[in-house]
């Protein structure tokens, strides 16, 4: 939805590709996302979605009795079998643009994951003879946290997928150096950043915590993304004596057993509070109410190509709301480079206990580095460089406005349709 809105308001006329509601096993501001939608002149194309159980965390489907177990013993099967749990979508999504026609497109933007929207992208372009845009949110075949994905006919797939595309984006430097070694296509890729909503954040009420809040929200992914390193933070902060500020760590996501299991014997259980998985709502009240925001890439000295790339969307949150981020992400990433720039937070290590900690202890003090160049990361300001990269494929430098931007596959609402 941001990149969505990001080019209707630089004159595309913007067509979304998307499961409709129903399909959704959990919705947010459904209501007011179609008013904001509406209000942009964003047009929807609302699909069905079959299959369901196949992507059962996501989807609306049967979650007891035979119909789950059928699913699981599906999901289990196909996994084997690298079949994309989306693969229900993509007949769907085809049927419900058939209507389309070339004057309606000038050209059609794929955003993954889920990348079963990049294959409809190709698809629809080529019976419209129009270009395609891939757009990577996070990598596919070379995601450092989705090794099962680089299986099966994944990775030629996506080299076709990319060879066919007049552009591609990509949200890092380092990604984009991973794919251009992979593919080989360096001069059709360029990076455009995730990036923070402006409107989406007014809306967030900071969350009273009546202390000093280091908040985490999200998931974790062992061996890389895990818990522990921070604890050991957490331990050191308690013999800061200089420190008479009180202060708590909060987790809000899935993995609470991960955190619990993690803290056990290490004398914590009054310093860290589990409050589970919350509404996007509630997780952005939290960062808005934070002291300090924590974002865990990966917890080794050193990482992959792909590892140095990964750059998470949360930390474009906290940046918006202007608060400050602990990062631990192995030296020289891309994310260590982003909070440079913005000025918001600092990144360390998986193994700089001690750092860590004074810097934590010097935010609960009040201490704040120079505000440098938070706006860069606004989805209005991304959006110049999105702009920038289809006016080139569409129009090949002419100057005309666009009459249609793009119909853009299930990445567009993949996770929740209130984002």
């Amino acid at each position: 939805m941001n990149m969505a809105k990001a080019l209707a308001g630089r004159g595309w006329d913007v067509t979304v590709v998307t499961p409709a509601v129903s399909a959704w096993r959990s919705v947010e501001r459904g209501a007011a996302v179609a008013r904001e939608l509406e209000a942009a002149s964003i047009r929807c194309i609302r699909t069905g979605h079959r299959w369901r159980n196949l992507s059962p965390y996501d989807l609306a489907c049967r979650d007891s009795g035979l119909a789950w177990m059928w699913g699981g013993i599906c999901r289990r099967s196909l996994r084997s079998l690298r079949v994309e749990p989306q693969v229900g979508w993509l007949e769907e999504a085809e049927r419900a643009c058939a209507a389309l026609v070339p004057d309606d497109v000038d050209l059609v933007l794929a955003t993954g994951p889920p990348f079963i929207g990049f294959r409809l992208a190709a698809q629809i372009a080529r019976r419209l003879d129009r270009p395609y845009v891939l757009d990577y949110r996070d990598l596919w075949t070379l995601n450092p946290h989705a090794k099962n994905m680089a299986w099966g006919t994944a990775i030629p797939l996506e080299g076709q997928l990319i060879a066919g595309a007049a552009a591609v984006t990509v949200v890092s430097e380092q990604l984009a150096a991973s794919l251009r070694e992979r593919f080989g296509v360096g001069d059709k890729i360029c990076v455009v950043t995730n990036g923070y909503d402006p409107q989406d954040l007014e809306r967030a009420v900071p969350r009273d915590f009546g202390h000093f809040a280091i908040v985490y929200t999200g998931q974790f992914y062992p061996p890389k993304r895990v818990i522990e390193p921070l604890l050991h933070v957490l331990i050191r902060l308690k013999d800061v004596q200089r420190l008479g500020r009180e202060w708590r760590f909060h987790y809000f996501g899935p993995h609470g057993s991960h955190v619990r299991a993690a803290m056990k014997g290490k004398g914590l259980d009054k310093d860290v509070v589990v409050h589970g998985s919350v509404t996007r709502a509630d997780a952005l009240a939290a960062v808005a109410g934070a002291g300090v925001c924590v974002v865990i890439t990966s917890i080794y000295e050193t990482g992959t190509r792909e590892d140095l790339g990964v750059v998470t969307g949360k930390v474009f949150e906290a940046i918006g709301l202007r608060k400050p981020v602990l990062a631990i992400a192995p030296p020289g990433s891309d994310l260590e480079r982003v909070l440079a720039t913005s000025g918001f937070g600092r990144c360390f290590s998986g193994t700089e206990i001690e750092p860590m900690a004074r810097y934590l202890a010097e935010l609960a003090e009040g201490h704040r580095a120079p505000v440098r160049e938070p706006d860069r990361y606004s989805w209005p300001s991304v959006g110049e460089a999105v702009d920038r990269v289809l006016r080139r494929v569409a129009f090949r430098g002419e100057s005309r406005e666009p009459v249609a931007a793009h119909a853009r596959g299930e990445g567009a609402a993949m996770g929740s349709p209130g984002r």
